[in-house]
């Protein structure tokens, strides 16, 4: 039995060429769009990795999050089942799989979807979200606050990455010190961080984000001795690392910024996961959509907004451009134009 496929959706798409193409890209989006949310909340993007539970936590986002129509839901739920089936070798039937040499055990979205979401009512409005589409960004208020409530250089510089970035949680810790060009890096002469391909978890291979300003945090986190304070400085090729590991990890960056939010009295907890675990408002997450609307706020078109932010569908990126719209009106009434001076 083989490895996995680098990419199992394209293998996918040519066994089912010939097909017309407005249901490939009705499967191609719900695929993608499935894709993306690993990206940004599990440890892959191989959508042959996932288990039961990554595919009913995304449908419960879905729902819940986005408050997208339960017929919609369902769609992509169905979407995903037709996808996994095509990979399995059911009854002796030929499979994709069983021409790739790999078999996949069992199909992850196989599952009745009413055991896990009530279509029998209309959920409310979800009070929490920014826009239609379920966006939650962090405000800029809000990083200020996040800033003042952590106690270290390390924190502050990584809420600032975070913000001025766009980055994911992987990619933040994959960062390396501005002599490792050949890796993800901080070029501190240019002012911006390369994610290499090997790190983006992108179809568009690496790419390069500049940053407004990181000072005099990272002077200080580099120059001024406060990364050297930790055990493994000397040794250890990433930006950030803690005092016990030779790199942070996305976990504990995500605790990192939950403690900021916790302390600085700015967290709200608007639902709950598939495992009852509580979904909160601020995230670094919030932080990388923050990014995202910043992007569109100053006049960047779509494909640069998903070029910087390293999405792969420009369905996901165009659903932050309605916060801008909402920002835009709220602007407008408050700067109390006189058109007739």
């Amino acid at each position: 039995m083989s490895e996995l496929p680098d990419n199992p959706i394209e293998v996918w798409e040519q066994y089912h060429n010939g097909i017309p193409d407005s249901t490939m890209n009705n499967k191609l989006s719900a695929l993608g769009r499935f894709r993306e949310w690993l990206n940004d909340n599990t440890t892959t993007d191989n959508v042959l990795e996932v288990k039961l539970i990554d595919v009913q936590n995304w449908l419960v986002h879905l729902y819940q999050t986005e408050e997208l129509a339960g017929s919609t839901v369902n769609q992509y739920h169905n979407e995903l089942r037709g996808f996994y089936n095509a990979w399995i070798n059911e009854g002796g039937n030929r499979s994709l799989l069983a021409e790739q040499e790999y078999e996949l055990p069992e199909n992850p979205a196989s599952f009745d979807l009413s055991e896990y979401l009530d279509f029998s009512k209309t959920t409310k409005k979800q009070n929490y979200a920014d826009n239609n589409q379920g966006i939650i960004h962090v405000k800029p208020s809000e990083v200020q606050k996040l800033r003042e409530s952590v106690e270290s250089v390390r924190d502050e510089l990584l809420i600032k990455i975070l913000h001025q970035t766009g980055l994911r949680r992987s990619e933040v810790s994959a960062l390396k010190l501005p002599q490792h060009k050949s890796d993800s890096h901080i070029d501190t002469e240019k002012k911006q961080v390369v994610i290499s391909e090997a790190d983006s978890k992108t179809d568009n291979g690496g790419r390069t984000v500049p940053y407004q300003d990181l000072e005099p945090e990272l002077t200080m986190w580099l120059n001024k001795g406060f990364r050297d304070r930790h055990c493994y400085a000397d040794d250890s090729p990433y930006l950030f690392l803690t005092k016990q590991t030779s790199s942070i990890s996305p976990n504990t960056i995500s605790r990192i910024i939950r403690e900021a939010a916790d302390d600085a009295g700015i967290q709200e907890i608007y639902g709950t996961d598939a495992d009852g675990n509580p979904k909160r408002r601020i995230t670094a997450h919030s932080l990388r959509s923050a990014f995202v609307i910043q992007l569109f706020d100053a006049g960047l078109p779509s494909p640069k907004v998903m070029e910087l932010s390293g999405h792969n569908q420009l369905e996901t990126v165009e659903s932050y451009a309605n916060v801008l719209d909402d920002n835009a009106i709220s602007a407008y009434r408050e700067a109390d134009i006189d058109f007739e001076a």
